[in-house]
């Protein structure tokens, strides 16, 4: 990172009197808690003039017993300051997901839960949903279904099927 500080420090739009002013970027990659940003002009596209600031944490809202974190999408919006000032120090204080890139994905372990703008799809290790507006498809090895189901439509199916109790 420091042959990027000394870049920024040239620019006098990102420091002014020795301090770093906060600014708005745009996440390029996460990596865990950090992402890496690029400085953004005032219409939001990316300002070549300055270089890619890397390792900047993100927002949380963790405690010892709960909390959250939702890692960004690359492209989404944020706002960079930096810590008294110092062009050294970055971290991000807020993700703007609104003005964000198509999607949203989150993940915990093998899991995973994507919206987009057109479907939701979940999955779990086999198991694999998708909510669109031609309806549901589940995908998965075996299915075990207790109680009643209503059906009304068509229901396609590949492999075997195993129903009892149909009247």
């Amino acid at each position: 990172m420091d042959n990027n500080i000394e870049t920024l420090k040239k620019f006098v739009g990102l420091v002014t009197d020795g301090y770093a002013k906060p600014r708005l970027a745009r996440i390029v990659r996460v990596k865990g808690a950090r992402a890496d940003v690029n400085i953004v002009r005032n219409d939001g596209s990316i300002d070549d003039d300055y270089p890619e600031i890397p390792n900047c944490p993100l927002p949380s809202r963790l405690t010892d017993n709960s909390g959250y974190f939702g890692a960004p999408v690359q492209g989404a919006l944020c706002l960079v300051v930096f810590s008294s000032g110092d062009i050294s120090k970055p971290y991000i204080v807020a993700v703007y997901t609104d003005v964000a890139a198509d999607s949203v994905v989150m993940r915990n372990g093998t899991s995973e839960i994507k919206l987009e703008k057109e479907k939701i799809s979940i999955q779990s290790g086999s198991i694999k949903i998708i909510i669109n507006d031609s309806g549901v498809t589940l995908s998965t090895v075996a299915l075990e279904m207790n109680g009643e189901i209503f059906i009304n439509g068509n229901i396609n199916c590949s492999g075997t099927v195993n129903a009892a109790n149909i009247p």
